[in-house]
């Protein structure tokens, strides 16, 4: 979260076999450094948790865990205190992000699921149909999923703020080359009709350099000199 405090998350599913247990149980676990990893502390053991897969935080003190049971764990006092929210979605969390205190993204294997109030409701965003999820993170302005077989999904963060409607890149659906680009660029969609479309090109600090509407199927070729 900064040069000298961070945090690891992880966890485990243990069988005690041979043992006095014949289940298996899961933890979760977390540790924090505040002195750029020199040391370390075990912040919380979370018993019957599936492991922590990974963590969001906003600034030092402000953060949320991701656990693979659909759980999330919310601290505000630098993991000094937990609380537990359930995402109520089905199937296991792959990953999670959050861009500040309110909105949040998680995958659930091939679906992106967003909140807008701090991880209590979660509304489905976006769902692949060939494939699967298995990281999210943010660059940018631009919130990434990535997945198997060089599937990448890509949403514009400006789009939240001015309350416009989900729309997503992905990689499997859209070509876009040459990339990097000087002149031109062309843009194939796997599966396209002969509609009018808005094409946005932004540079690589996510700034808005060129739009304009047009009709094509399948294929365009955008003059970069124009």
């Amino acid at each position: 979260t900064s040069q000298d405090t961070g945090y690891v998350v992880g966890g485990a599913t243990v069988i005690c076999d041979p043992g006095p247990c014949n289940f298996p149980f899961n933890h979760g676990a977390i540790i924090k450094t505040t002195d750029g990893g020199e040391s370390w502390q075990k912040l919380s053991f979370f018993h019957d948790t599936l492991n922590i897969i990974s963590a969001s935080f906003i600034n030092n003190n402000f953060g949320y865990c991701f656990s693979s049971n659909n759980t999330i764990q919310k601290t505000e006092d630098g993991g000094l205190t937990w609380i537990s929210i359930n995402t109520g979605i089905t199937g296991n969390i792959s990953g999670g992000l959050f861009i500040n205190k309110s909105i949040g993204f998680i995958t659930n294997i091939g679906q992106i699921y967003i909140t807008t109030n701090g991880g209590m409701n979660w509304n489905l965003d976006y769902t692949v149909s060939d494939g699967g999820l298995f990281e999210i993170g943010s660059s940018n302005k631009m919130v990434v999923a990535g997945g198997g077989n060089g599937l990448i999904c890509v949403r514009n963060l400006d789009d939240i703020t001015n309350n416009k409607q989900s729309e997503y890149y992905n990689s499997k659906e859209v070509l876009i080359y040459p990339n990097p680009a000087n002149s031109y660029v062309t843009i194939q969609y796997k599966n396209s009709q002969a509609v009018q479309y808005l094409l946005t090109l932004r540079d690589i600090k996510g700034q808005e350099v060129l739009s304009e509407k047009v009709v094509f199927d399948k294929v365009y070729n955008m003059d970069l000199n124009n």
